[in-house]
């Protein structure tokens, strides 16, 4: 890996649902223990929301910021009322890459913080690029549910 490409990083994958489905879906904080494999457990607090990595046990305290017209969701981590926006997911409409009606594009984009190891940089790597399926394995399989 090149030094430019430690600093950060991008997992795309297209789903059958709509942008809005998968927006909802994203933007949904109890709904990131699904999908999220360093927050799992997703409880809310008062003011935010914590989660449990898979990998260590550790907690992790966070919050969104969302914006539909976007179609851009921020994931904030960190201390509660220091939040940073480090983990963001960008969904793109069919129609603007010419896909069939009903699907989109969905992206990971993490920033590596200058605190992070070479070897838990590589983890959250992996782990966004394994979250992409599960967020289209999640997604697809709901929506053959709908009537």
């Amino acid at each position: 890996m090149n030094k430019f490409s430690d600093l950060a990083h991008a997992a795309s994958i297209e789903l059958d649902v709509s942008a809005c489905v998968a927006f909802d879906f994203l933007s949904d904080p109890m709904q990131l223990g699904k999908w999220a494999l360093g927050c799992r457990d997703v409880r809310k607090k008062k003011d935010d929301y914590s989660g449990f990595s898979i990998f260590t046990g550790e907690q992790s305290d966070f919050n969104i910021s969302a914006s539909r017209e976007l179609l851009l969701i921020d994931y904030l981590l960190g201390e509660p009322g220091n939040f940073r926006p480090r983990i963001s997911a960008r969904i793109v409409d069919s129609a603007t890459y010419g896909a069939k009606e009903g699907h989109c594009l969905v992206t990971l984009l993490a920033w590596r913080g200058k605190d992070m190891t070479d070897e838990r940089w590589h983890q959250l790597c992996v782990c966004h690029e394994t979250e992409v399926f599960l967020l289209k394995g999640l997604l697809e399989a709901d929506a053959t549910k709908v009537p």
